[in-house]
């Protein structure tokens, strides 16, 4: 095209062919698809994703039931020394401690609470 050349536009407007109805079809179902996904997502922005916490599992703990009756009494359990009581976890007859030190070693002390028995388990740092 240059300057001397008319617009492209039709003399006669009974000559342009008709729009097929499929592509008419194509365009507005293309819309509709478009503001119902819309839709959905302002929906789901909306009521949220759902409860996740019903999708996994929580860990359960199995506790055996005592073979026999628990010592009742005072105890004492010597905290070793230089280390923090980290966690306490009850098992049964046994009682669990977890003592950490500065260092980053480790020890647990297993407490019976049947005979009032205590035992230590110590995990040291790895030599290299």
């Amino acid at each position: 095209m240059n300057g001397t050349t008319e617009n492209v536009t039709h003399d006669n407007d009974e000559l342009v062919p008709p729009t097929p109805v499929w592509l008419k079809l194509l365009v507005v179902g293309l819309g509709v698809a478009i503001i119902a996904m819309l839709g959905l997502i302002l929906y789901k922005i909306i009521t949220g994703v759902g409860d996740l916490a019903d999708d996994t599992v929580s860990p359960t703990e199995v506790v055996a039931a005592p073979s026999a009756p628990l010592v009742n009494g005072d105890f004492e359990i010597t905290r070793p020394a230089n280390m923090e009581l980290v966690a306490v976890v009850p098992a049964g007859n046994e009682l669990f401690l977890h003592f950490r030190g500065q260092s980053g070693a480790d020890q647990i002390v297993i407490f019976n609470r049947v005979t009032g028995e205590t035992s230590n388990l110590s995990v040291l740092e790895p030599i290299d």
